[in-house]
């Protein structure tokens, strides 16, 4: 496994962890200011403050046992971009 690949893991597992314990500053840190995310519950959010008020706010606090399948992922870096796509365990 690449160094890169590496980084990408530990970027997933930082932040489920934020996901578990509901740590919204500790999520944030993790995303650039100009995020455009999506999720269960919203269908598009541009900005980060957006995307904390709009989505990881109303489930974050309702959601068990989040974790990425980091077995199961699939990640490519090309320079200073990667993309991730990778099933997830929750409860909620």
């Amino acid at each position: 496994m690449s160094n890169e690949v590496q980084e990408v893991k530990d970027w997933l597992r930082a932040f489920d962890a934020a996901v578990r314990d509901v740590d919204y500053e500790r999520g944030k840190t993790l995303f650039a200011d100009d995020v455009v995310g999506f999720g269960t519950y919203a269908s598009m959010l541009e900005g980060l403050d957006k995307l904390v008020e709009g989505q990881w706010k109303n489930i974050w606090g309702v959601t068990r046992g989040f974790s990425f399948r980091l077995d199961e992922a699939h990640i490519g870096v090309d320079g200073d971009t990667a993309w991730i796509a990778s099933p997830w365990d929750s409860e909620g």
